[in-house]
């Protein structure tokens, strides 16, 4: 089974200006270096073909496999627009009375 790790800021050191970012801004802050991607076209897109805009743009420059199911981009786009609209502390989500639980979610996310 594929592992997918998406490095993302801490909440806390993410400007205030700079948080809930709307999709385009989203998606060109993730792909813009290796799609390079401009945001003012990216806004131009239609908002329910902007991840398969960036999909195709990504296979096509062979960032993902062709043979990458598009709903399994979606979902861990899905993944990483929830993980950006997080507010607060993330701190506790390690300590180790929580660690089983994360398991326990991620486990599941990936079985979907």
């Amino acid at each position: 089974m594929p592992v997918l790790l998406l490095d993302v800021p801490h909440p806390s050191v993410i400007p205030a200006e700079s948080r809930d970012p709307d999709e385009p801004t989203l998606l060109h802050a993730l792909f813009a270096h290796d799609l390079q991607l401009d945001l003012e076209s990216l806004r131009q897109v239609p908002a329910v073909d902007l991840t398969r805009y960036v999909y195709d743009a990504a296979v096509s420059r062979h960032l993902i496999p062709r043979d990458t199911a598009f709903e399994q981009v979606e979902r861990v786009l899905a993944a990483y627009k929830a993980h950006s609209r997080i507010h607060g502390s993330h701190e506790t989500m390690l300590d180790p009375q929580h660690s089983a639980h994360l398991a326990d979610l991620v486990a599941g996310y990936l079985r979907s």
